[in-house]
């Protein structure tokens, strides 16, 4: 009777759940994403970048404001252009393409590497609420896809932000050194204390977005950690 009463507690609960920030997606599904109207936020704007060689940023056409960083809004559909999340606050891998504004069919692969899952499971719930936080978080993230150095620091290397426009609208109380010393501390291991399950959606062309998924198998871990493992993952 007991096991009747959690299993309809959390049938009841779960379709809130996974609209939130775990979403229904699984690997190899396909799906459709598009960057949402709302763009970039929290974010933070006037940020030039140089990437293996190349400079992103105030001298590249179109970027008026420089890069911004913080949380790529998408929103997310299945094959069937059913809604599974609008403005998803994910974060993306390649600070050289743009996203999808379109939608855009896309198949589900594994994140990679696993240190993209340590560093959403222990930072994500902390920073997606700030904008510096969560410019630096994607900071780290393209750090991680762009860095060929072998060392993780986003003010060196072949990635790092090489300058912050300070009087950017959109700078949100950023300063270089804060941005710098955030990433730094995502990127650095041994502050990583979780670890969540991650899905590339990567649209040809485009800079791919990263969102997370239920673990499998979702049941089980469901019912054994119950409302305490929905308590952890509520934002």
């Amino acid at each position: 009777m007991k096991k009747l009463i959690v299993l309809s507690l959390v049938l009841g609960i779960l379709p809130q759940f996974v609209l939130g920030t775990v979403l229904p997606i699984s690997e190899n599904d396909i799906v459709k994403v598009r960057l949402s109207s709302a763009f970039v936020e929290p974010r933070v704007g006037g940020i030039d970048l140089m990437v293996n060689g190349t400079a992103v940023g105030h001298s590249t056409p179109g970027f008026g404001d420089g890069v911004w960083a913080g949380c790529y809004l998408a929103d997310i559909q299945d094959s069937s252009s059913n809604q599974i999340a609008l403005e998803y606050k994910s974060f993306c891998m390649n600070a050289l393409l743009d996203p999808p504004f379109e939608y855009t069919a896309v198949t589900a692969v594994a994140a990679t590497p696993e240190s993209f899952e340590w560093m959403w499971g222990t930072y994500y719930d902390q920073v997606v609420t700030d904008a510096v936080k969560a410019a630096a978080f994607q900071l780290a993230y393209w750090e991680v896809t762009h860095e060929t150095s072998g060392t993780y620091d986003v003010a060196s290397g072949t990635f790092y932000m090489s300058n912050l426009v300070t009087a950017s609208a959109n700078n949100n109380g950023a300063t270089f050194n804060d941005l710098v010393s955030y990433a730094n501390t995502y990127l650095t291991s041994s502050t990583w204390t979780d670890k969540a399950e991650l899905l590339l959606l990567p649209a040809s062309g485009c800079q791919p977005f990263i969102v997370e998924i239920v673990p499998e198998p979702a049941t089980v871990a469901l019912l054994g950690l119950g409302g305490l493992f929905l308590n952890r993952r509520k934002k």
